[in-house]
């Protein structure tokens, strides 16, 4: 029986030596199974009807779900703050002359 120690030293042994072709054990690989062919995909399946062609990726499902009420309000929020500041920007202008 084997100890570490004796591991260790075949080990070393191996990392030095030529390698021989009757030390090597050849398994051959498993056959691969036989695949049938797949048919063609739609665009809707390729997903080619997603492709943005102004950042030239697909951009998927991304953004097109259905939005809670809380997160619209934030959505909105956020898109109107520049223009609800330049219309305040514009009536102050307009107060001040």
């Amino acid at each position: 029986m084997k100890d570490i120690i004796d591991k260790r030293n075949e080990k070393e042994q191996m990392g030095r030596s030529i390698i021989k072709s009757w030390n090597v054990n050849y398994v051959p690989a498993p056959p691969q199974p036989v695949k049938p062919k797949e048919e063609p995909v739609s665009k809707e399946q390729s997903g080619e009807q997603h492709f943005n062609v102004t950042t030239g990726s697909y951009s998927g499902l991304y953004g097109q779900g259905e939005v809670d009420e809380v997160d619209r309000r934030q959505i909105e929020a956020i898109l109107h703050e520049k223009s609800e500041a330049l219309l305040d920007l514009i009536e102050n202008e307009n107060d001040n002359q």
